[in-house]
């Protein structure tokens, strides 16, 4: 810098530090100005850039607990006498106009500092601005990354008042911060200290050339502390993605605070943060309702945060999804049905029904009773009962003794003598007649005969079958 722009810099800052009526102070201001409010010079407001003019109640000491950058290794030009650091320096931190020494308080880096007039130069990394038109005019360095690695979230967030608009760049996982454009990918020296030029993308999806902090994240500025900035975040699991924020505190910025992702729950909330509340679950590739109780004789809702309700049908038709049940209707909440029946009466077979509904009819070989006494050893073979042939003539009821199956229900043989050859017969009067249940139980019981003893007794009938006593029946209104 030769020695008549140093003697015009020097006036420069004389005139911007005096007490005349073109000085750029608070006291010169509208009461009220706050954080990038931009200097309005004469009647002129189309300035290219912006000054931060301050009156926000901060402290020096709030600044100094956080953590603070300021890009390139910037000295101000040689002028006598030296500045002392701290009271209103180029770079010195400001929180109003008053705390500089040129009343000029800018953003820089997503702070604010003081900077100073200018004619032409401005130390390396910074910008000699005109601010304002006519006579009021004047120049001032000013910054380039005035929002560098601010909190954001959209390019919104990283425009100035002053019209400088800079990217919204996505950080990953530690969320998204205003960046600055620059030529050429690789490039260091087009960006500040910490800062390399990055092939980036957008939190809109566009990819540009931007200044990107090498650290992969950026700290957060006593200004952004201030202002409670914040930067999207989110958490994400295989039940879906949410979205948080990290908001910059002092201590630099706190975790994400997004809620996990979970299955969706009956309460009123988006557990699973896909933008709807208490919406019916995906299984097996079909919709379940968030409350199916699996009883189709309840009428189930979810009416919010009270959580479910399963409400009781005591009439109407169900479907209890067995094929081998008919006439399905709901009784008190209960889908009831009969059994199908597939009993051919034929003890020589096994009958089923299938898994479509029908019956099935399978030979078996137990044994059996073919009515006949003239023969021995019943069994059933190919679906029949059949008996070896045995003599069976006889002189007295001794020579029937052979036959007898010993089964006293069905009666006993005697030597028939009316007609020749005398044969053996069972005695009428000898077969066990056991008599039908009767009473509240009756429908699901049925006599029954002990072979050995002869003696009657009722055993378990109508199984799976609906009964008409009420509480009086078995075992829940069914034999």
């Amino acid at each position: 810098m030769n020695v008549n722009h140093l003697a015009v810099l020097a006036t420069a800052l004389i005139w911007a530090c005096s007490s005349s009526t073109d000085t750029i102070t608070s006291d010169n201001l509208t009461e009220g100005r706050s954080l990038a409010d931009v200097v309005e010079l004469g009647s002129s407001a189309d300035l290219s850039t912006e000054v931060a003019l301050l009156d926000v109640g901060h402290t020096k000491d709030a600044r100094d607990s956080t953590l603070e950058f300021t890009g390139h290794d910037v000295t101000a030009p040689d002028l006598e006498p030296t500045c002392e650091s701290g009271s209103g320096c180029f770079l010195d931190p400001c929180n109003s106009s008053d705390d500089c020494l040129s009343g000029l308080c800018v953003e820089h880096m997503g702070d604010t500092v003081c900077t100073i007039t200018c004619v032409e130069e401005c130390p390396e990394g910074w910008q000699c601005q005109q601010l304002g038109t006519g006579p009021d005019a004047m120049f001032a360095c000013m910054s380039p990354f005035s929002h560098l690695c601010r909190p954001c979230k959209s390019a919104a967030d990283c425009t100035s008042k002053g019209g400088q608009e800079q990217a919204c760049i996505d950080y990953g996982d530690a969320g998204s911060f205003c960046g600055a454009p620059c030529a050429e990918v690789d490039q260091v020296a087009q960006c500040p200290w910490g800062f390399s030029c990055q092939q980036s993308q957008t939190v809109d999806g566009i990819d540009l050339a931007q200044c990107v902090n090498d650290a992969g994240s950026c700290p957060c500025t006593a200004a952004a502390v201030l202002l409670g900035l914040w930067t999207p975040c989110f958490v994400s699991n295989d039940w879906g993605t949410c979205p948080g924020k990290r908001v910059c505190l002092a201590e630099g910025l706190s975790d994400c605070d997004a809620a996990q992702p979970a299955t969706e729950d009956c309460n009123g909330v988006d557990d699973d943060c896909d933008g709807e509340i208490d919406e019916p679950e995906l299984v097996d590739g079909e919709y379940a309702k968030l409350c199916d109780d699996l009883n189709p004789c309840t009428e189930d809702s979810c009416p919010g945060e009270q959580g479910c309700v399963n409400e009781v049908q005591v009439a109407g038709s169900c479907d209890d999804q067995d094929p081998c049940t008919a006439a399905d209707h709901c009784e008190d909440g209960t889908c009831l049905a009969e059994p199908v029946l597939c009993d051919d009466l034929n003890p020589c077979t096994d009958d089923m029904c299938t898994p479509t509904g029908g019956c099935d009819h399978v030979n078996n070989n137990v044994g059996c009773d073919d009515g006949d006494v003239c023969t021995l050893g019943d069994t059933c073979q190919n679906g029949l009962c059949q008996g070896q042939s045995a003599a069976c003539d006889c002189q007295s009821d001794e020579d029937c003794l052979a036959l007898e199956d010993n089964n006293l229900c069905n009666g006993v043989l005697a030597c028939d003598k009316l007609q020749f050859p005398y044969t053996c017969v069972v005695k009428e009067e000898t077969i066990v007649a056991c008599p039908e249940p009767e009473g509240a139980n009756g429908f699901c019981l049925q006599p029954h005969c002990e072979p050995e003893s002869g003696q009657c007794s009722f055993v378990p009938a109508n199984e799976d079958f609906l009964c008409t006593n009420g509480d009086k029946c078995l075992v829940s209104n069914r034999c």
